[in-house]
């Protein structure tokens, strides 16, 4: 007789399954296997060790993966502790390591210095290599795909700052490089004569290449990585120098792309691929006119390939005496000043460019060459530049200008025709070659720059040109001089 024995409630087999009847059956006899499919295991008791299988007879339930879940689980546990048990002492040793990197990477932009180029790149790529070192220190926080540094603010924005330093660095290394070739390339900017010469204009074209859009693509890696820098996390000293470089470094980048824009149009105006002539008006601007001042002598210079090819002083009335045509006056006011109009009073409006077009207009009617731009300078702007350059010696005039006597002296010599009835203005002929040459030497052209800029916007300087494009340029630095 066969006897099923159902394995109670409390079994071993139990532990993690449900509370029902078991599916597993023992037979205590000898007899043959049933008809029965599910019943497999029997128990013969003439062995001396009885051979008991228990075979589930339905599908595994969920309770053994669940198992394995919870052991992975605890398994990733252990060695996430036993990392962080390795981590934990080099903790301090790592923030010491960081903060020293950055601080000397901070030190040494604090310490270059802006008038020596080369020794400003080195700094600058010294500086970049210290930020690497800090990054370098957390590398494996920082790794792209590290939770820790995506979860914690505080990492992050420590990350992102050590990697915005970097970039500010290596942007800064491009351009000194690029500074430092500007120089050795301007070292004869304006220099008399450019046959034979190695051209100027190739060499900066060279250098804008080589560097800017370099410069161009350091700035928006920093610039993303300071829009990732939470202000909030930063102590209260520091907030205020990190938006300070945010906002500059967005400023950099709107002048670099401007820049971009323009480099070509500044190249043309040096003559790099055809000769530039430039009318440079010399102003008295004692002696008003709508347009700034009285231009009784101008200036014709030939620009070619950053070369100065050709350079004439003249006075006004070397083309107003000998011209005879009748031109009726345009407007009321210069009917007051003169019978006829000529190119002594073509400066009649305040409006620069109107005022270019009628004096590059007379001076081609009255026998010159057809110029491409037109400058004006007053008194005022020589005499800042001459404050810049430092006293100028005048062989001619026995002694020094500066910017304090200079209208006085030019005045008084052309008021008094000391120099001679017919060339009482030559002195300037004497003044201009000299100052051409201190303007381009590196102590000066930055300031020069400055003082242009300042001149500009007090009306003491302006520019137009016959080309759309070139006078588009000069409209958008305000150096125009028109009237909207």
């Amino acid at each position: 007789m066969s006897r099923i024995i159902k394995l109670p409630d409390n079994s071993q087999i139990k532990e993690g399954g449900k509370p029902q009847t078991s599916p597993h059956t023992l037979f205590l006899d000898q007899s043959k296997k049933t008809a029965q499919p599910k019943i497999t295991d029997r128990f013969d008791p003439t062995r001396e060790k009885p051979a008991t299988k228990i075979v589930a007879t339905s599908k595994p339930t969920n309770s053994r993966k669940s198992e394995i879940i919870r052991m992975a689980g605890i398994a990733t546990v252990i060695v996430l502790i036993l990392n962080i048990a390795q981590i934990y002492p080099k903790t301090v040793a790592t923030k010491n390591a960081t903060l020293d990197a950055a601080y000397a990477g901070v030190e040494s932009i604090m310490n270059i210095d802006t008038g020596d180029m080369g020794s400003a790149g080195q700094a600058f790529g010294t500086a970049t290599y210290q930020f690497e070192m800090a990054e370098q220190a957390i590398w494996y926080l920082t790794d792209e795909n590290s939770q820790i540094t995506q979860s914690n603010k505080y990492l992050k924005t420590a990350t992102s700052l050590l990697s915005a330093g970097g970039a500010l660095s290596s942007a800064g290394q491009s351009f000194a490089n690029f500074a430092e070739e500007i120089q050795d390339s301007t070292k004869n900017l304006f220099s008399d004569g450019s046959e034979g010469k190695p051209s100027i204009t190739s060499a900066l074209g060279s250098a804008y290449e080589t560097y800017i859009p370099q410069a161009q693509q350091e700035l928006a890696t920093a610039q993303v990585y300071l829009d990732e820098v939470s202000a909030e996390v930063l102590p209260e000293e520091y907030a205020g120098y990190v938006e300070l470089v945010r906002e500059q470094t967005a400023a950099l980048t709107d002048f670099l792309e401007k820049l971009s824009v323009n480099f070509p149009i500044i190249l043309n105006l040096l003559g790099d691929e055809y000769q530039q002539k430039y009318m440079i008006l010399l102003e008295n601007n004692s002696e008003l006119r709508p347009g700034g001042g009285f231009m009784g002598s101008f200036l014709i210079v030939d620009l070619n390939d950053g070369y100065v090819d050709n350079m004439e002083f003249h006075d006004v009335y070397e083309y107003d005496g000998s011209f005879n045509e009748y031109i009726e006056p345009p407007v009321q006011e210069i009917k007051y000043l003169t019978c006829c109009w000529g190119l002594r009073d073509a400066n009649y409006s305040p409006d620069f460019a109107v005022s270019s077009e009628a004096t590059a207009w007379f001076f081609e009617h009255e026998g010159g060459p057809t110029v491409d731009h037109v400058l004006m300078v007053d008194l005022d702007f020589i005499s800042d530049i001459i404050d810049i350059l430092g006293p100028i010696y005048v062989e001619s005039l026995g002694g020094e200008l500066t910017g304090e006597n200079f209208e006085l002296v030019v005045s008084y010599i052309v008021e008094s025709k000391l120099r001679g009835e017919e060339t009482p203005k030559s002195v300037l002929e004497d003044i201009i070659p000299i100052i051409k040459d201190k303007i381009t030497e590196p102590e000066n052209l930055i300031e020069v720059l400055g003082s242009l800029i300042s001149a500009t916007q007090s009306k003491h300087f302006a520019a137009y040109s016959t080309d759309e494009e070139t006078q588009n340029f000069w409209r958008s630095l305000n150096m125009d001089g028109e009237l909207y």
